[in-house]
């Protein structure tokens, strides 16, 4: 028998941290919009995903973990 162990995965990103997609931070404006992670999703096809919200958007979007970085602090 084969036990099987329910461990959280390690994710790069946390609920409430600012996120961008990684090709607007290679190439950054003052306008590209800063996400906010919204919520952890399953796994599809064994890819990360999360929910994201933006202030200047009416609706959320999903991404995979591969195509965000972590937003840089505007001071």
């Amino acid at each position: 028998m084969t036990m099987r162990h329910n461990l959280p995965s390690m994710r790069a990103f946390a609920i409430g941290q600012k996120v961008k997609f990684k090709t607007w931070v290679k190439s950054p404006r003052s306008d590209d919009p800063v996400f906010v992670v919204l919520a952890h999703l399953p796994p599809v096809e064994g890819a990360t995903q999360y929910r994201l919200g933006c202030e200047t958007e009416k609706f959320e979007r999903v991404a995979r973990e591969d195509a965000l970085a972590e937003a840089p602090d505007q001071a």
